[in-house]
């Protein structure tokens, strides 16, 4: 039997957010993406740039708007907070159901080690992601996802999906058990996807209040390091025109300090 549109697309993404945590490699992802009558864009930005390269920074962004559209996402790995957002009008009726007519979604994934002072006695680590804002589909149809899932692969996630609008105050947990010390891989994951917008209406999804991930440690348990190198961390690579700034300020201060008596 063929199941509709919007029903295989979710049970798509329920296995992606089940499975996803092992089959890919330390990132942090933007997307937005608008497909109207008036406008066609798409925006990717990606941490690390080159699959297996390291980190060298820990947010990544995307953004634009239109006559009829506005999208922006973010993931940011040091502060470990998604955002997304999007907004559309139409003249007239639209639909799309197997691609939306506008996308905005966030994806943070890292492997974490954890230590632990008692290699002998089991441990529980809890895992939870906050999400909030305010949905508003009134004229027309749109979805909003979240996930949270942790490896290895072990059936434990959860997720969050809603087509209501209103605010949105939700938050979705994992515990785990583990002995010793051990890497987990963390993945969350932000969608929002509008489908469906009636003539002269204007609808919008706002989950940029923050998506924000804690890791709860009990005592003796610490995160020793991570394969991002910036989970937790936020890093601000020094940007390419300050040694020219800052070159002539040591040049000088070099001077006046030979130059007192």
């Amino acid at each position: 039997m063929k199941l509709p549109g919007i029903r295989f697309f979710w049970l798509c993404w329920v296995a992606f957010a089940a499975v996803g945590s092992d089959t890919q490699a330390a990132q942090i992802r933007a997307f937005g993406d608008v497909r109207t009558n008036l406008s066609t864009f798409t925006d990717t930005d990606t941490e690390p740039s080159v699959a297996g390269d390291p980190f060298t920074r820990s947010k990544v962004a995307v953004s634009r708007a239109g006559s009829d559209f506005a999208y922006a996402s973010s993931a940011d790995i040091g502060l470990l907070e998604m955002k997304v957002f999007g907004q559309l009008s139409s003249a007239d009726a639209q639909s799309s159901i197997e691609i939306a007519l506008l996308s905005s979604s966030a994806r943070i994934q890292d492997t974490i080690s954890l230590a632990t002072v008692d290699p002998l006695t089991p441990y529980e680590v809890t895992f939870e992601l906050d999400v909030d804002g305010v949905l508003d589909f009134d004229g027309g149809a749109g979805r909003a996802q979240a996930s949270l899932n942790t490896g290895p692969f072990s059936g434990q996630f959860d997720s969050w999906i809603t087509s209501a609008s209103g605010l949105v105050d939700e938050t979705l947990s994992v515990t785990r058990t583990f002995q010793g010390d051990v890497d987990v891989t963390v993945t969350t994951s932000l969608f929002l996807n509008l489908f469906e917008i009636g003539a002269g209406a204007n609808i919008s999804g706002q989950l940029d209040n923050t998506a924000t991930l804690r890791v709860i440690l009990p005592q003796g348990v610490s995160i020793a390091a991570s394969e991002s190198g910036t989970f937790n961390q936020v890093v601000v690579p020094l940007p390419p025109a300050w040694p020219l700034v800052l070159g002539p300020l040591v040049v000088l201060r070099a001077r006046k300090q030979h130059r007192a008596p």
